[in-house]
Parts: C-alpha cells; structure tokens; sequence
C-alpha cells in the first residue's frame, strides 16, 4: 500500500498523567501516558482513508476483500479500522499469539481457522503492534498457501527496535 502508516513507538515522548483526562481509579497506577488518545485515532482515521483507497472494489475485482483481525490485541484497533473504512469486506478473527504476559515466548501459537475464504482473494491482517513480527511472518506463511491474490498488513504500532524479522514489510 505504500509508506507504512503505523505509529513508530519511538517517536513519542512520555506524556505527564496529569495533562489527559483518564479515570481517577487508574491514576496511581499510570506512570505516564505513551500515546494520547486522540493521537490513536487520528492514525485510524488516516489508515482507514489510505485502506479505502487501495481497497474499493472495481469491476476487475468485485470479490470484496477479507479482513483478519489477530485475536486479542487487535480487537479494537480492528473494529474501528473496518468501521471507518468504507469498503465492504468479510471478516475473519483468529487467535494468534507468542506472548506469555508482557513477554514473547519466541514460539507462535496460530488458532484453528478456516482460511479457504483467502483463496484469490485480497487480505488484509490487521494487528495492533508490530513487534518481533515473527507472529505476523507466520501468520502470511500460513496465509499464502491458501493462494491469496494479494496480503497486506496493517498495524496501529511499530516496534523497530525488537524486529527480529526484518524482510516482513507492513503496508
């Protein structure tokens, strides 16, 4: 799709607890704010916009494109995504997963799927971070042998810092 879009987890200064409004019951246990809300969904706004564009459907395409969600991360950032995108498509949510907590376990657990619905078909995954992108490898190698016409990735965060797959480009 073109210049990656998500939000480079680097570029974003620690924002004081105080400057955003954030309920009182949390309030001893955030150290700082990473991202500010509003900040999040403009990034949604404009990757919905930059999807829209590569993903309205054409007389020479009128399969209308599928949508996977990798469970549970993505939830949210999924279910705004597609909302604001515009562009009809079927849903799939699959559990995938290498964390234990807040650590990755190096291995991936991919969930049972039915990936029949990808064959010639555009895809595109949405996750919420980008981080080893080891997930994300395995989830495009398990995506390609049902013969796509196309996979994307679109994340809402990027972690270059701990890529440890670095031919795995987002879109």
């Amino acid at each position: 799709m073109g210049k990656q879009l998500a939000l480079d987890i680097r570029e974003f200064p620690q924002f004081p607890v105080d400057n955003s409004a954030n309920p009182y019951n949390y309030r001893d246990d955030l150290k700082h704010i990473l991202i500010p809300e509003n900040w999040i969904r403009s990034r949604v706004a404009l990757l919905s916009q930059h999807i829209y564009k590569n993903y309205r459907q054409t007389a020479q395409d009128p399969d209308k494109p599928v949508a996977i969600c990798l469970l549970e991360g993505a939830r949210t950032f999924f279910d705004d995504l597609v909302a604001q995108m515009s562009v009809d498509v079927q849903k799939l949510y699959w559990e995938v997963g290498s964390y234990a907590g807040t650590e990755s376990t190096g291995e991936v657990r991919l969930g049972d799927i039915d990936l029949r619905a990808v064959e010639g078909r555009r895809v595109l995954v949405v996750d919420d971070i980008a981080d080893t992108r080891r997930t994300l490898k395995r989830v495009r190698d398990a995506l390609t042998v049902h013969n796509p016409s196309r996979i994307e990735i679109a994340c809402l965060l990027d972690k270059p810092e701990r890529r440890l797959e670095p031919d795995l480009e987002l879109d």
